[in-house]
Order: C-alpha cells, then structure tokens, then sequence
C-alpha cells in the first residue's frame, strides 16, 4: 500500500516566489487586554453608584449608615411578659425603642431599668438594651425601661407584666440506711 500523504493547496507561483504564510493575528492578544481594561473602568464607573445606594438603603431601614437623629416614639421589651416562680432561673431581657415609623433605633439611645411592685418580686441589673430580672418574692408588678435620646423631648416608657409565685414544695423522702 501507498502512503499517502496529506495534499497542499494547489496554488500558483512564479518562479522565484516563495510562499507567504499567513501573519498571525497580534490583535488577539491586544483585543483581551483591551477587554479586561475596559472591563475594569466599568466596574470602577459603577462601584460608587452600587456604594451610595448601599448606604442610602442601609439608612432608611436603621441598620447601618450614618445615624440620624429621630426621636423614640414607642419601647418593646421582650420577652412580652414574666411569669416565674420564686426558684426560677434569671430571666434575660431585651429592649428596643422605634421611631414614629415604625424603625429601630439603634443610636444614642439612654435606658433606664427598673421594677414597680408593692413587694421586691426581684431585681433587675442591666447593661444598655439587656437586662437580666431575678425573682426573689411570691407577687406581681411591672417591669419598665425608660428609653430618650437626643430628639425626644421626653422620656418614652415601656412595660411588661411580671408575676412571681411561691415555689412548689417537693416532698423529699427520708434517707435510708442501707445495711
């Protein structure tokens, strides 16, 4: 059997003439750098817009941006209300004080915590919007933090129901010897 080998393009020469190949294409390597250059300014064009609409979203919902001064118009303290008995474990609190609209505020905001009843039902300690209540005494009161910062003309109090009751006595069984 014959080889055969892979025919070339039949083309006309003049004697002489060597063949031209075909110049490779430089503007491959120009036309992706091009591109990633081009690229790169877009997305610096684009990146203080993505920025600034960051921010401004951040601020008008409250939960970050440059804080703004709006005065407190309602306080939630969770849980809604306590009730425990006497040998309970402490009970962790939160507080939370809201603008005319509805959003948190989470700047400037000065607390006050402290417990009206007409027997020490318990304690609180607090730092900031926490807290911790200790039931000490069988008995009710309420449970209130004070909440103003620099807009609020007033103070703005919130409140929740807290009920303490005796501990349940557990009849314990004598010990026995065990011979």
């Amino acid at each position: 059997m014959d080889s055969e080998k892979p025919s070339l393009p039949v083309q006309d020469y003049f004697p002489g003439q060597v063949p031209e190949e075909p110049e490779p294409e430089p503007m491959v390597k120009n036309r992706s750098n091009r591109t990633a250059l081009l690229s790169g300014l877009a997305l610096l064009a684009v990146l203080p817009v993505i920025a600034v609409a960051a921010l401004r979203t951040q601020t008008l919902t409250g939960f970050a941006g440059s804080p703004k001064c709006r005065p407190i118009t309602k306080v939630m303290i969770s849980p809604g209300k306590i009730n425990v008995s006497t040998s309970d474990p402490e009970v962790n609190l939160s507080v939370l004080a809201y603008d005319s609209t509805n959003r948190p505020v989470w700047h400037g905001v000065r607390y006050e915590w402290g417990i009206s009843s007409s027997n020490s039902i318990g304690s609180v300690k607090s730092k900031h919007d926490l807290g911790v209540f200790r039931p000490l005494n069988p008995g009710s009161g309420d449970l209130y933090v004070k909440t103003s910062n620099n807009c609020t003309k007033t103070a703005v109090i919130g409140s929740v129901a807290v009920t303490v009751v005796k501990s349940p006595v557990v009849p314990t069984q004598p010990i026995r010897k065990i011979r």
